[in-house]
């Protein structure tokens, strides 16, 4: 029972995205129960212990990335799921709260810190954000465009010829 980590329809239709979150969550609290002390003294300690056996027979050499060695690990499937359930949670309240109060979710919500952290805690490392710096500069650019084109349409206020 406690190696069933995928949810299971039960119905004959499809759930919906929060009944299948709140599965998922269920499953990972199924798995989580004796997940962490059995992957660490199960699963994870035999990997460690078959890649220093291969790397001593020099099988396979360890993995390095200028001058040191990289640990390796298989991924903990429970820790995985937890983390995902931190991501769909996460999800759920900016759909909660950023309609209810616009304007007080964007003046209190660091949106950068923000994606950094999902995009960590998803382990994305493909996306690359812009530097503060450049991003200063394209808002000083679009902030100026978006000005010259309030002038551009405003009605032309200079005084004309008498008719």
């Amino acid at each position: 029972m406690f190696f069933v980590d995928l949810p299971e329809q039960s119905g004959d239709t499809p759930p919906t995205a929060t009944q299948w979150v709140d599965e998922l969550a269920r499953a990972q609290r199924r798995v989580g129960t004796p997940g962490l002390p059995f992957w660490r003294e199960g699963p994870a300690a035999i990997f460690i212990r078959f890649k220093h056996l291969l790397e001593k027979s020099k099988t396979i050499e360890p993995i390095t990335i200028d001058g040191k060695t990289v640990a390796t690990l298989a991924r903990n499937p429970a820790q995985a799921a937890a983390e995902m359930q931190e991501v769909a949670m996460f999800a759920k309240a900016v759909q909660l709260l950023g309609p209810a109060f616009p304007e007080e979710f964007k003046a209190n919500a660091d949106g950068r810190a923000t994606m950094e952290a999902v995009l960590k805690k998803m382990r994305v490392t493909l996306l690359k954000l812009r530097s503060k710096e450049d991003v200063e500069k394209a808002v000083t650019q679009m902030a100026k465009l978006a000005l010259s084109r309030h002038t551009a349409d405003a009605p032309d206020s200079t005084p004309g010829p008498a008719a």
